[in-house]
């Protein structure tokens, strides 16, 4: 990106809103990527979350868009901790033509979240945005898993988030072999203090972390869902990530047989549902007694529409008996759903006696059989405006390939935050456009290499 002769101030205004991350992240942008001269104005005390960028520092900052009309705007964002506003104004008194731009936000996250909008339209369009614009999230809870990503792989993903609009992010079973086949063992020093600097990273992008365990796919015995001492296995790893600062865990329960495989559960048990309900349900107490604060997810065995109509008492059993503060993943129709209606999000619902917390298994490649290299680049294919009603969150499950990835996770956090506004062709424009800017690439290069690669490779 070529660099930009103009001086630019950054006004911060509101309770530490100078050493936020919003803050340093738009003096980045201003210094590296556009190689202007900027000052630091001082922290002015008032409207909380407000950032202002001048492009002329002679210029009076109460002037056209300035104090005039920040109590409309105050009332626009108030009391919704995700919202921005952000105002373009009039161009005229600097000689580069720029708009001075005024982000607004009741909290720290909505002023990234407004940061971060406004660095993605210049990428992309090479201008300021103009006008005045609030922005609210469709979906309250937003963000990915890795598929069998290390430690590093979610650690270097921890930037990208905020870009996307991200606020959720799953260390699933895959990360750590402590969260599956060898969940009985403590965690090592090494894959602690990993996942400690994944929760500090996370947080200060203002990004739930959430903690996945799988006890039944790969462990030599798998768990024992009747007696104690399996269950205290698992409470004592979620209370080492508890004691990181985790608050939310999940409790996978997919990929697995359909039928009870010990010989003390199939004694204490009527069926695979009854063993799941009892083994979550204490769970679910001994993380409660841990802390009020703490969330479960659970995965049940039958996780997609098809299955929960192929297994009716396992699904009945689910319904009847998880306690209504434990949400269920569910990833469509199917398995592999890459496209899900409100439609869809009802016929689940009804099943399962809850709005499913959407996972959804796009764009994962590992199934591509037998090209499981293959990398899915196209934008999400999702349109459905209506299912943030029925859907009480949202994760993307991505490839293993962490950076190829960013293309169409971009698409999704469009579509995430705003379906009635999502365009599959413009999301693609702008990953291309923020993705090149992180490498220091032409977009149009990628861009190009994107749309033939879509165009060989149709997922």
């Amino acid at each position: 990106m070529a660099p930009i002769d103009e001086r630019f101030s950054v006004i911060p205004s509101g309770d530490g809103c100078a050493r936020s991350l919003a803050c340093r992240t738009v003096v980045q942008f201003l210094e590296k990527e556009l190689g202007a001269d900027v000052t630091l104005g001082p922290e002015s005390v008032g409207h909380a979350g407000l950032v202002q960028l001048t492009v002329d520092p002679g210029a009076d900052m109460n002037a056209g868009c300035g104090a005039g009309r920040v109590d409309r705007v105050d009332r626009a964002i108030e009391a919704k901790q995700q919202t921005f506003r952000v105002i373009g104004c009039d161009t005229s008194g600097n000689e580069a033509g720029l708009p001075r731009i005024h982000i607004l936000a009741r909290a720290e996250a909505g002023l990234l979240y407004g940061v971060e909008e406004v660095i993605a339209h210049y990428r992309l369009r090479r201008k300021f945005p103009d006008g005045d614009k609030v922005c609210s999230p469709a979906w309250a809870v937003r963000g990915i898993k890795g598929l069998h990503w290390n430690p590093d792989d979610y650690l270097s993903v921890l930037d990208f988030l905020p870009s996307c609009k991200f606020n959720f992010l799953m260390l699933c079973y895959g990360m750590v072999p402590e969260h599956c086949r060898r969940f009985r063992d403590p965690y090592s020093d090494e894959h602690l203090e990993a996942i400690a600097r994944i929760v500090q990273g996370a947080r200060e992008r203002f990004v739930t972390v959430c903690v996945a365990i799988n006890p039944s796919l790969r462990a030599v015995p798998q768990a024992r869902y009747s007696g104690d001492e399996d269950l205290k296995l698992v409470v004592d790893k979620f209370r080492a990530s508890y004691d990181l600062g985790v608050r939310c865990f999940a409790l996978a329960l997919d990929d697995i047989s359909s039928e009870l495989q010990r010989p003390e559960d199939r004694a204490a048990y009527r069926s695979l549902g009854e063993a799941h309900v009892d083994f979550t349900f204490r769970l679910r107490d001994a993380l409660l007694s841990m802390d009020s604060d703490n969330r479960l997810i659970l995965c049940p065995t039958a996780y997609f529409t098809r299955h929960a109509h192929a297994y009716p008492d396992y699904t009945r059993a689910i319904a009847e008996g998880i306690p209504d503060d434990v949400e269920l993943f569910w990833t469509g129709p199917d398995w592999n759903s890459v496209s899900i209606s409100y439609e869809d999000a009802c016929e689940y619902a009804g099943l399962v006696g809850r709005k499913p917390f959407l996972w959804l298994n796009y764009p994962v490649n590992d199934y591509l059989k037998p090209e499981p290299w293959r990398l899915v680049l196209a934008p999400t294919p999702m349109r459905c405006t209506r299912l943030p009603s029925m859907v009480t969150g949202v994760i993307s499950n991505p490839m293993r390939q962490v950076e190829a990835s960013k293309l169409p996770l971009w698409s999704i956090g469009r579509y995430f935050w705003d379906p009635e506004s999502y365009d599959p062709d413009v999301a693609l424009e702008e990953a291309c456009a923020v993705v090149s800017a992180e490498y220091g690439c032409r977009p149009d290069t990628l861009l190009a290499v994107a749309r033939a690669y879509i165009g060989a490779y149709d997922p």
